[in-house]
């Protein structure tokens, strides 16, 4: 069945899903609306309508799914009025301000029998999938430690992300995809969280932020993003009891994963003086006694136009909804504590 997909806000995710929706087979592009006059008319074309005011463009009968790519304060009220204009909805991320918010539009699109879901596209990300194999493969063993950084070096957001009352800074930007991602590779429960947000050049939002999540197993995973980073480091450090992996960034090319091939049960009487002094701990660790592997072939999970093509699916009754709004609604609820975390200055212990 043909769907036909209408997007609010035509700036740079506006434009994303112009750009993207389509490679979804069943999905076309039908109208864009957005306040500023001058980037609808840059979008509209024999094929898109271009709509100037809100009311014309949620009236129109062939758009049955709509995407909000606007600013963060505004994915709410603009998805409560889609869906009860009797359209399907996909929220761009973070789904709304706060948990309480996106409460509101699941009891709306309850209410109007229609989809919600969220735009969480890094589920596909090429890096992500190749932590998420690894470790559903076993091959690191039982995971204690993941850490998942992202460092910029420009320290600025551009436009409305620079400002608070938008719902700007880069917890929001970023925390609802990797806490995504994270929770995908466990299934356990969340049970503290504790958070730094930083105003690093004095802006108006957050510009760097670092949130730490343990789990029932005690297994921690930290997530952080920095805008004024000058000195690299890797996408990715996962640890596990069996060995550990690496990747440098997004891009995955360089990475490795390190086993444990030969434990060594026993040391050696033996002090060995090492540049971080004698030790025997702290020593490195014979060549043979690890097994180097190279970071594994994800590229048949790294489609995106899954996304879109599933919500078509899900709409049509022929699949389950990958993204729900029930597992957004629990990132939100972990960003919520984050931000009362830093508030306090301690770690908060959740059931999540």
């Amino acid at each position: 069945m043909k769907h036909y997909l209408g997007i609010i806000g035509c700036g740079g995710m506006g434009q994303y899903h112009f750009m993207t929706a389509p490679k979804s087979q069943g999905l076309e592009v039908a109208a864009v609306y957005d306040i500023r006059p001058e980037r609808v008319k840059a979008l509209e074309s024999e094929t898109v309508k271009g709509y100037y005011d809100l009311d014309s463009f949620l009236e129109d009968p062939k758009v049955d799914i709509v995407v909000t790519a606007v600013p963060n304060n505004f994915h709410k009220d603009y998805a409560i009025k889609a869906l009860r204009a009797g359209k399907n909805v996909v929220l761009e991320k973070p789904a709304t301000l706060n948990a309480p918010e996106l409460a509101e539009v699941m009891a709306v699109a309850k209410e109007c029998g229609k989809l919600l879901t969220v735009h969480q596209n890094r589920r596909w990300d090429k890096d992500f999938q190749m932590v998420k194999q690894t470790i559903e493969e076993g091959a690191l063993g039982k995971v204690y430690d993941i850490e998942s950084l992202i460092h910029g070096m420009n320290g600025k957001f551009l436009e409305w992300r620079a400002k608070a009352e938008n719902g700007g800074g880069s917890l929001l930007d970023w925390a609802p995809h990797l806490i995504d991602q994270v929770l995908w590779l466990t299934e356990e429960k969340v049970v503290s969280v504790y958070a730094n947000l930083f105003h690093v050049l004095g802006q108006e939002v957050d510009d760097y932020f670092k949130v730490i999540l343990k789990f029932a197993s005690g297994a921690i995973a930290t997530v952080e993003v920095g805008t004024l980073c000058l000195v690299k480091q890797p996408r990715w450090i996962v640890h596990g009891t069996k060995g550990s992996m690496e990747i440098e960034d997004f891009g995955a090319k360089i990475g490795e994963i390190v086993l444990d091939k030969e434990h060594l049960a026993e040391w050696s009487e033996k002090i060995i003086v090492t540049d971080r002094g004698p030790t025997r701990t702290m020593a490195p660790r014979p060549k043979e006694t690890l097994e180097f592997r190279t970071l594994p072939d994800v590229s048949d999970k790294t489609d995106v136009t899954e996304f879109y093509t599933n919500v078509m699916a899900a709409i049509d009754g022929e699949a389950d909804l990958l993204v729900t709004p029930e597992q957004v609604y629990r990132i939100m609820q972990i960003i919520d504590v984050a931000k009362e975390s830093d508030r306090l200055g301690q770690s908060i212990a959740v059931d999540l």
